[in-house]
């Protein structure tokens, strides 16, 4: 149980973030979901197709076309983070060496 009170309400804050610095950033909330959508449709339908379900390698794929979808409205820093967080997340789900020294934290 956390024992420091927060400075407003977890829903008061996303709102202030996806309108205000999010939205100037991504575009409208519409604009952005679907340009995600639009990317993740032919992938999404192409590994169901091959694989009968998503993977977690998959997941962080579609992850990093999301930081992608973003990135071509700007240069964001957060988001080119987030993109390499998820492609080492792939090569550690699928090496198991990786995994091990992500565990590790090396």
């Amino acid at each position: 149980m956390a024992t420091c009170m927060p400075k407003k309400l977890a829903a008061l804050e996303a709102l202030d973030l996806i309108s205000g610095p999010r939205m100037s950033y991504y575009g409208t909330p519409e604009e952005n979901l679907e340009d995600v959508a639009e990317t993740w449709n032919p992938y999404v339908k192409r590994a169901l197709k091959l694989q009968g379900y998503l993977t977690g390698t998959d997941v962080a794929i579609l992850m990093i076309f999301l930081k992608g979808v973003r990135l071509v409205r700007g240069y964001h820093r957060d988001s080119v983070v987030d993109l390499i967080g998820y492609a080492e997340l792939i090569e550690a789900l699928n090496e198991k060496w990786a995994l091990e020294e992500l565990k590790d934290g090396k």
